[in-house]
């Protein structure tokens, strides 16, 4: 344990560590386990203190990643032929981590267009039905000279309020089932008000996509007709 300033002091890595360090510099905490992992505090020690057969040297590097790769490998070799150079890029790495979630997001995103599909084939047939149980009354105001403007007022205005009621619900169960995705999400929050707000917005476009075709038939209505067969 460092009390005070840790530059210069001397430190042993490992419980029977007979190797000490002096500490030379300070580097900020490093997220390397993991993309959904937070930072955990890290240690750089020299290539000689090393136990194991294999070591790691990033670099970084301006202009085409072969070119770097071959100046890396050429210098290496210069140094000691015998060693074996292997260059992974770390945008390979994190995207092979964020691979999991990337198929997760996407058989998310799959069953979640799906809902919104089955939701407003629902809600088109629940419109479509409340209408023909309306068509009397549609066809007493057609007669009193009601206008189809007015009909398709009449049928979307009650779009609002379970709309609205439907909205609220979902939110508020996104907000207290967002806690459980927290793990699953890297560099974003479940509660991004963006996200919850075009998720809103999709969800009332479809409602009144889905109550648009019944309030049109409803509007093309001859009231002669509704009311004879009344």
């Amino acid at each position: 344990m460092l009390h005070g300033e840790p530059l210069g002091q001397r430190i042993s890595i490992g419980p029977g560590a007979t190797n000490n360090y002096e500490v030379i510099g300070i580097v900020s905490n490093t997220r390397s386990l993991g993309v959904n992992n937070g930072d955990y505090p890290w240690y750089y020690i020299p290539l000689q203190g090393l136990r194991f057969m294999e070591s790691k040297l990033w670099i970084r590097h301006r202009g085409s990643a072969s070119a770097a790769e071959q100046t890396l490998r050429v210098a290496v070799a210069r140094e000691d032929s015998d060693v074996t150079v292997t260059v992974d890029r770390a945008e390979d790495d994190v995207a092979m981590a964020m691979l999991p979630v990337r198929i997760a997001s996407w058989a998310a995103s799959a069953l979640g267009m799906l809902a919104l599909v089955v939701a407003a084939i629902g809600l088109y047939g629940v419109v479509a039905f409340a209408v023909n149980r309306r068509l009397r009354e549609i066809g007493i105001r057609m007669a009193l000279g009601a206008s189809r403007r007015d009909l398709l007022r009449l049928v979307c205005g009650q779009l609002p309020g379970p709309v609205g009621i439907g909205s609220m619900v979902g939110l508020g169960a996104a907000i207290a089932f967002g806690h459980l995705i927290r793990s699953m999400l890297y560099g974003i929050s479940p509660f991004d008000p963006v996200a919850l707000g075009a998720v809103v917005a999709v969800l009332a476009l479809a409602a009144l996509a889905a109550s648009w075709i019944p309030a049109r038939r409803a509007a093309r209505v001859d009231p002669a007709l509704v009311l004879r067969n009344d």
